[in-house]
C-alpha cells in the first residue's frame, strides 16, 4: 500500500536531479532495487524462519525499512539548491543542463 508511490516518485526525483542525457538510464535504473531486493531478500527470509522463527522476516524487514527511512530522510533533498553537501560543481552542472532544457520551445 505504501510503496505504490515509490515509482511516480521518483520520476519525480529524477526531474529535478538527473540532468537530461542521463534521465533514461536513471529512471530505468532506480526500479532494479526493488527486483534485487526480492532476490537477497528470499534467501535472508528463508534462512531467517529457519533459524529464528516465522516473525523473524517480518520485523527484521520492518527494522530495515525504518532505518532506510531515516537514511532517506537525512540524505534526500527535493532539489540541488537545497541540498547542504552537494558541490558547486555538481550544483552547476545540474542547474545549467536542467536550465536549458526548461527554457526550450517544445514543437507543436
Amino acid at each position: 500500500m505504501f510503496q505504490g508511490v515509490t515509482y511516480p516518485a521518483s520520476h519525480g526525483i529524477w526531474r529535478s536531479w538527473a540532468p537530461p542525457l542521463e534521465r533514461s538510464k536513471l529512471a530505468t535504473l532506480a526500479p532494479c532495487g526493488s527486483y534485487a531486493g526480492a532476490v537477497v531478500g528470499m534467501p535472508i527470509s528463508a534462512y531467517l524462519t529457519d533459524y529464528i522463527g516465522w516473525p523473524s522476516p517480518f520485523y527484521f524487514f520492518g527494522v530495515c525499512g525504518l532505518i532506510w527511512h531515516c537514511v532517506w530522510y537525512w540524505l534526500a533533498f527535493e532539489k540541488p539548491a537545497t541540498h547542504p553537501t552537494i558541490t558547486a560543481r555538481e550544483h552547476h552542472y545540474i542547474e545549467k543542463s536542467l536550465g536549458a532544457l526548461k527554457y526550450q520551445k517544445v514543437p507543436t
